[in-house]
């Protein structure tokens, strides 16, 4: 007997195998789940079925346990799962993988897409740049050498590329990593208390959290914030609740109620994109329409994105933590959180440790795009720079396993 570990879901990803039959790239193994951590079995079957309609995990890495043949550790695309309840704490497994070629080392490209985001200070160079765990290996592109930094996270270290002339830009960037290490620093989506696979999951929309390893933003229980944590070091540190409400004079309405809904937009190891559904009736009397704020987060990125969607000829604010002086200028206009009023960033200020860079805060219309995020170290005009620089990167990224 032999054990299989797949994806990104841990121990509750492992099985007992009975059996492994090969032919040719495919493998089908059957035995069965059992968690003898008292792990749920239902979630566990869940997560093996996600991996095989995922749109954001067309492959996975799969680590096998003693008695395989040497070298089968590799990635692989997940074609059939087959479950069922056999007793209380045990499920019957029938899988079947087909391997990616080169599966044990198999070369990847990343599609680095973006420009400058619409709305961001003239003054503000916007620079694109891509995380990958740090046992990546032959990363290039082409055309440049990159700039290397090292980023710690709390799954262990990324590596931070950049570069001076944005050649990262619209590039086709290839590189390895081995399995083991796919998912060090890689977003992840968990809703109450599970980590979910795929885009299905449970509707609690108080009970979502997004990390990375480096910051993660979660619902705030019984109200419409959001709030930002990051990682020391050696700890998660709290950067405050951060609240939507509707811009203007008088007092500042906030959506102070839980969203309705919770729907996953993309949830793969480079972004997780969730959409929280609010009805705007706590800050527009009798209104009956939704207020959609989309988060993103990506993989080595100190900065999530925040978009925020709705109808109706409504400005909308970012109550925020953090009372604002001067900032260097990242993207135009933010509102003081202690007064709701508009604040224009200068571009020699000084920030504050943890202090975020915003988008259009106080735009009039249907839309708006924020950041929140934190800015580690000792906070200077360089620092704050370069983190609204790459925050203005409006980029995507989709990771593929080719072969050359």
């Amino acid at each position: 007997m032999t054990t299989l570990k797949i994806g990104r879901a841990g121990t509750l990803s492992e099985a007992n195998l009975q059996q492994v039959d090969i032919k040719g790239g495919t493998i089908r193994a059957t035995g069965n789940l059992h968690l003898a951590d008292g792990s749920d079995l239902t979630y566990a079957a869940e997560q093996f079925a996600a991996y095989v309609d995922s749109p954001d995990e067309t492959f996975v890495p799969v680590i096998w346990g003693t008695g395989c043949p040497p070298g089968f550790d590799g990635f692989y695309r997940v074609q059939d799962v087959a479950l069922g309840s056999t007793q209380a704490d045990v499920w019957s497994l029938d899988l079947t993988m087909q391997r990616v070629q080169g599966f044990a080392a198999p070369l990847f490209e990343a599609i680095v897409l973006g420009g400058k985001r619409a709305g961001v200070g003239t003054g503000v160079t916007a620079q694109a740049w891509q995380g990958l765990p740090a046992t990546v290996m032959g990363y290039e592109n082409g055309v440049i050498t990159p700039t290397v930094e090292t980023v710690a996270t709390a799954d262990g270290n990324l590596s931070l590329f950049t570069d001076t002339a944005n050649e990262l830009f619209d590039a086709r960037v290839e590189f390895y990593l081995p399995p083991a290490s796919w998912y060090v620093g890689a977003a992840t989506l968990t809703v109450g208390g599970n980590l979910i696979v795929g885009r299905q999951c449970q509707n609690d929309p108080d009970g979502w959290l997004i990390s990375n390893g480096i910051i993660r933003l979660s619902g705030v229980a019984n109200s419409g914030a959001i709030k930002l944590e990051h990682w020391s070091g050696a700890a998660w540190v709290s950067n405050g609740n951060y609240s939507f409400g509707q811009y203007g004079g008088g007092a500042q309405p906030l959506l102070t109620d839980p969203p309705l809904a919770i729907t996953v937009l993309r949830n793969g190891p480079e972004c997780v994109t969730i959409r929280l559904a609010y009805d705007a009736q706590s800050v527009v009397t009798n209104a009956r329409f939704a207020v959609n704020v989309d988060v993103s987060l990506r993989r080595g990125a100190n900065c999530a994105e925040v978009y925020l969607s709705t109808r109706g000829a409504y400005r909308w604010l970012l109550r925020t933590p953090i009372v604002y002086a001067r900032k260097v200028e990242a993207t135009g206009v933010s509102a003081d959180s202690s007064t709701g009023a508009a604040a224009t960033w200068g571009n020699t200020g000084r920030g504050e440790p943890g202090d975020p860079l915003f988008g259009a805060l106080a735009a009039a219309g249907t839309a708006m795009v924020v950041g929140i995020g934190h800015v580690f170290g000792t906070v200077d005009v360089a620092a704050v720079t370069k983190f609204g620089g790459r925050y203005a990167a409006a980029q995507s990224e989709r990771v593929l396993a080719v072969a050359r």
